[in-house]
């Protein structure tokens, strides 16, 4: 009978040595781990999703500094912003305090239960906060112009005119809510763990005009653009422009309807945002309010002749403009002169006017046509400037001063309508006379005789003597109503 054989006596020692070694080992580690986290929060601590595990006071404080929210809405792009910018100042005494607390309950060793508890079930701090009401204020402030945005109307892409263009679609404005924001950024802070985002709260801003309605009004071609330039440097004819533009921006004009632009803007006004300006006033340049104005109803003119729409009232000025040629300007005076445009189409139009830089635009949205406009004007005459002498006294004697006028005109404009190539129709649609500006020369007073020596002539000789100086020039022109 086979006797199994007997374990070795001397095995028993090797294996109490490798058992004295681990434990030795475990205890070491612990002491380690004690030694380690004494000075250290435990892990499984955490301070709106920043982990505070192993961080020693100093790294810690470092951590809650970190601490932040941060805030969407739907379309827009997040924002983080920390908490000590956005006003809400933690408490960071009370954090650490409450931070070293877990996972000390009982004394070491006999805490490690403790602490697996903390592996397993995490704990999120409560977040005990100040405001600061500046800074909370100041953060709304950017949160505002991060989140803000205006409605986008739905626009047609500029194409050839008259051909099918695409719509692009409006876009949704959405303006935030203070208060609001404010409560839902006390509610996230109060309730650990935090969500992973702010939602934030407004209202939002449809668009005046929508794809589906441009769609619905047949609004689906460029009919015409026209564009002047202005100067920029005249601030408060500038402004009037661009007040003005965006007055009459996204005007529907339905089918058979008149736009009246007096009735449109009525009397321009201080009350009404207009600055004073240099204006025509029959044949004199005055200042007024609502200098620009004849600018916006020149471009809108050209911008309805080429769109194939009705002239019902249009008036020249008496004196021409700088940013129009003769025979294309309508000026405009309140209860006075008038420029009046019919639909004479048989779906909606849509007017469209803005400033880029130095240039006004006004186009014109409508249905799609393969008939083209032009318009074409003739010079029947020119009036040569008049010229008028003044005798200036604070003109040293001899001394000339010119302001140069510029002549007047006849000129007579026609519509030219065509289709395919072909001339469908030729109409003259107005003769219009345009006065000249007179050309000033201010001369200083004449010497007296007696004050004059022997030889030096009379005083028109005398102003080519003094080194053959020419009269002085003054150039003079203005950016007009």
């Amino acid at each position: 009978m086979l006797r199994g054989r007997k374990r070795s006596p001397k095995r028993r020692p090797k294996k109490r040595i490798l058992i004295l070694l681990a434990a030795a080992g475990l205890i070491a580690l612990l002491l380690l781990d004690h030694l380690y986290y004494r000075e250290r929060i435990y892990p499984g601590v955490y301070l709106q999703n920043i982990s505070l595990g192993g961080a020693d006071p100093a790294a810690a404080e470092k951590a809650i500094a970190r601490a932040a929210l941060t805030f969407a809405r739907p379309g827009g792009a997040p924002l983080t912003i920390p908490l000590a910018e956005l006003g809400f100042i933690p408490d960071q005494r009370k954090i650490l305090e409450q931070a070293f607390g877990y996972g000390r309950q009982k004394r070491w060793p006999l805490n490690f239960a403790e602490r697996l508890h903390l592996l397993t079930a995490p704990v999120h701090l409560p977040l005990p906060y100040r405001v600061d009401e500046k800074k909370l204020q100041q953060a709304l402030l950017r949160l505002e112009n991060a989140f803000n945005c205006e409605a986008k109307n739905a626009s047609i892409a500029a194409g050839e005119a008259g051909s099918p263009a695409e719509i692009i679609a409006e876009e949704t404005g959405f303006k935030l809510s203070r208060p609001e924001l404010v409560q839902r950024i006390h509610e996230s802070l109060a309730a650990p763990p935090p969500p992973p985002s702010v939602t934030v709260p407004g209202e939002s801003i449809p668009a005046a005009i929508t794809a589906r309605l441009l769609r619905e009004e047949g609004i689906t071609a460029m009919r015409s653009s026209f564009t002047t330039i202005f100067d920029p440097t005249k601030a408060n004819r500038v402004h009037n422009i661009k007040l003005a533009a965006s007055l009459i921006n996204h005007y529907f004009l339905a089918p058979g309807a008149l736009l009246s632009l007096n009735d449109f803007y009525g009397e321009t006004t201080a009350e009404k945002g207009y600055k004073e300006a240099p204006v025509i006033v029959g044949r004199e340049l005055v200042p007024g309010f609502g200098g620009g104005l004849c600018q916006i109803s020149s471009t809108f003119y050209n911008a309805a002749l080429l769109a194939g729409l009705e002239i019902v009232e249009r008036h020249n000025h008496d004196l021409t403009v700088p940013y129009i040629e003769p025979g294309r300007d309508a000026t405009l005076s309140y209860g006075a002169r008038d420029l009046k445009v019919r639909n004479n189409t048989e779906q909606a139009v849509m007017i469209e006017a803005f400033v880029e830089g130095d240039a006004l635009t006004f186009r014109i949205f409508g249905s799609p046509t393969s008939k083209k406009v032009e318009i074409e004007t003739r010079t029947l005459a020119v009036y040569p400037p008049p010229e008028i002498i003044e005798i200036d006294p604070a003109l040293a004697p001899g001394e000339v001063e010119i302001d140069e006028g510029y002549p007047g005109y006849l000129v007579e404009a026609w519509r030219i309508v065509s289709s395919e190539g072909r001339v469908e129709s030729r109409t003259k649609i107005s003769e219009d006379r345009y006065y000249p500006y007179p050309t000033v020369i201010r001369r200083g007073p004449e010497v007296h005789p007696s004050t004059v020596s022997q030889g030096d002539g009379d005083f028109d000789s005398q102003l080519g003597r003094e080194g053959n100086q020419p009269p002085t020039v003054r150039m003079s022109f203005y950016w007009l109503s």
